[in-house]
């Protein structure tokens, strides 16, 4: 995944995370030492519990469209549980499941490649 961030970042794609979280957790997600390398290596990180509100609501939807300062279809939005894919699609983003069982980084390709988005394999 993180070889994935630097590919998007090379070819002029901007990256984020929309996290449920809370402060414990979202300090060590952001520790580039700890587990998540590929977090750290995003252009926009955002989480809930700075945010107000818990995906799937749609509010949190908005606050990260205004963060980010895009419209709703330039998002392609990822997450492992259909409810919150649900709702980032209910909010006008691309959005697809990932299966945690899975390759997720493969699986990420694939939408964007689906979308128009070239990337080295």
């Amino acid at each position: 995944m993180h070889r994935l961030v630097q590919q998007l970042r090379e070819d002029g794609l901007r990256s984020a995370c929309l996290s449920n979280t809370n402060d414990a957790h979202w300090r060590q997600m952001l520790d580039p030492a700890l587990a998540f390398p590929a977090v750290a290596e995003l252009d926009v990180r955002l989480a809930s519990h700075e945010l107000g509100w818990l995906k799937p609501e749609p509010q949190i939807y908005e606050a990260a469209l205004r963060a980010l300062a895009v419209r709703p279809e330039e998002v392609v939005f990822f997450d492992d549980l259909e409810e919150n894919v649900a709702g980032a699609r209910a909010s006008g983003w691309h959005s697809a499941r990932i299966d945690p069982e899975g390759d997720p980084r493969q699986q990420i390709v694939t939408v964007l490649e689906s979308l128009g988005v070239e990337l080295e394999s």
